[in-house]
């Protein structure tokens, strides 16, 4: 089943940091909506990540984003795990290196790295939409290969 309108829009909801991203993510969840929306997130986090940091990157620029990111979030009372923040990313740009951390602690990175570097880039209606559209081509492209 690929990614439908609903998780899309819910999703374009967290990037614009509407509060109705809340309601949308529990009626998704509750309606047995939810297969995909995960692939979806993944699959945005890895674009953004690829955006910001490819086609060339150093251990050392991560290492860099992720400080300078967990220091912009510590006082709002958020403190991200460095290790499975530098890991994800690398994973996202095809780096070979295991992780063992838990699904609440790789989404809860996902969700704060991919609305870091998403507000950063600055982008319009336009551009969340091609972003989106992207995201949602490989998140489609990861979910068929699942069938396969």
């Amino acid at each position: 089943m690929p990614v439908t309108d609903e998780q899309v829009r819910t999703l374009r909801a967290f990037l614009v940091f509407d509060p109705v991203y809340e309601r949308l993510t529990r009626e998704l969840a509750a309606s047995g909506r939810w297969h995909g929306y995960p692939e979806l997130i993944y699959s945005a986090f890895v674009t953004a990540a690829r955006r910001r940091f490819a086609p060339t990157w150093t251990s050392a620029q991560v290492v860099r984003f992720t400080a300078q990111m967990r220091n912009g979030l510590r006082p709002h009372g958020v403190d991200l795990d460095p290790a499975a923040t530098e890991v994800l990313i690398r994973q996202a740009l095809g780096d070979r290196v295991s992780s063992n951390h838990d699904d609440t602690t790789r989404a809860q990175v996902m969700l704060y790295v991919l609305g870091e570097l998403i507000a950063s880039e600055h982008l319009h209606h336009a551009g969340r939409d091609a972003f989106l559209a992207e995201a949602r081509t490989l998140a489609d492209a990861r979910l068929a290969a699942q069938r396969a």
